[in-house]
C-alpha cells in the first residue's frame, strides 16, 4: 500500500513537471507569436495595399511555426492527460480490496 502511495505522489510529480513545461512552452509560443504579429503589422504599415512576396514568405513561415507548435503542444498535452487519465481508472475499491481501510475505535 506504501508503495502505491509512492507511485500515485511520484505520478502527481511527473504531472506537475509536464503542465509546467506546458505552461513554458506556450508562455514562449505567446510572445513569439506577438513579436511576429508586430513585426507583420510594422510592415504593412509601411507598405500599400499590395501583398508583397516577403510578406507572404513571413505569413506562409509564421503559419508553419503555428501549425508545429500545435503539433507538439498536443503531443505533450497528449502525454500529460494520459497519465492523469490512468490514475483516474482505477477505483479506490481496489486498494481497499487488498486490504479494508482501518476503522479506529472512537
Amino acid at each position: 500500500m506504501r508503495q502505491h502511495l509512492q507511485n500515485l505522489l511520484d505520478s502527481k510529480e511527473k504531472q506537475l513537471q509536464q503542465a509546467a513545461a506546458l505552461g513554458e512552452r506556450l508562455l514562449g509560443q505567446r510572445v513569439e507569436l506577438e513579436e511576429r504579429v508586430k513585426l507583420l503589422q510594422e510592415i504593412d504599415a509601411d507598405k500599400t495595399d499590395e501583398i508583397t512576396a516577403d510578406m507572404r514568405e513571413r505569413y506562409r513561415e509564421l503559419a508553419d511555426a503555428v501549425r508545429a507548435w500545435d503539433f507538439g503542444n498536443v503531443q505533450l498535452t497528449a502525454a500529460f492527460t494520459s497519465s492523469v487519465r490512468i490514475l483516474f481508472l482505477i477505483p479506490l475499491s481496489f486498494y481497499w480490496s487488498r486490504r479494508p481501510p482501518t476503522v479506529l475505535p472512537s
